[in-house]
């Protein structure tokens, strides 16, 4: 959404998908600028929907945290290496 010339964030949506067989297992949506909380609302309605967590996640640099990074193990998840992404570069 546009107002006053800047560009305003209203809603983010998260999409899980099953990876072998394509498919959407579970979909959220949230008016936070970051993702960070919504790991464990999307690991909670994937169990519900796919019958239990999975195994291995890939996910963006929106859901890091320190926290995350040490939850996943303890819920079974084996554990992603996140790289940050390189600065964006300079508009003109």
């Amino acid at each position: 959404m546009y107002f006053g010339g800047s560009c305003l964030q209203d809603y983010d949506d998260q999409v899980a998908v099953d990876s072998d067989y394509r498919m959407i297992v579970a979909a959220g949506v949230s008016n936070e600028p970051s993702n960070v909380q919504d790991l464990e609302p999307a690991l909670d309605r994937i169990a519900c929907s796919a019958g239990a967590r999975p195994d291995l996640m890939t996910m963006n640099i929106g859901y890091w945290s320190e926290d995350n990074a040490e939850s996943l193990p303890l819920a079974g998840q084996r554990r992603l290496h996140l790289h940050r992404p390189s600065p964006w570069p300079a508009t003109t």
